[in-house]
């Protein structure tokens, strides 16, 4: 089972302050296709603290892709365009 399949973000409440707010609220301006997650790990067993925060931003991530899967490059298409670079309007002129 894939957690696209399983999981919303409707499934994860963020508390902040005391507050519940929705699972976008960890992202400022909204989940956008160039942000990434990076988690640094003082303690071997620190992931599973934020486990949770991964999962959510996945399900944030499978969110967007499922609204807009063209804003999403395939694997061939950029295996495409890495060997073979698209025309530019000044190569085309």
């Amino acid at each position: 089972m894939h957690s696209s399949y399983a999981l919303a973000s409707e499934d994860f409440s963020v508390e902040r302050n005391g507050a519940s707010e929705p699972l976008s609220a960890l992202w400022p301006n909204g989940w956008q296709p160039d942000d990434r997650l990076g988690v640094l790990l003082a303690n071997p067993m620190d992931a599973v603290g934020c486990s949770n925060l991964i999962c959510g931003t996945i399900t944030l991530f499978y969110d967007v892709l499922t609204r807009n899967p063209s804003g999403f490059a395939t694997l061939l298409t950029a295996l495409e365009e890495a060997l073979t670079p698209p025309a530019t309007a000044a190569a085309v002129s």
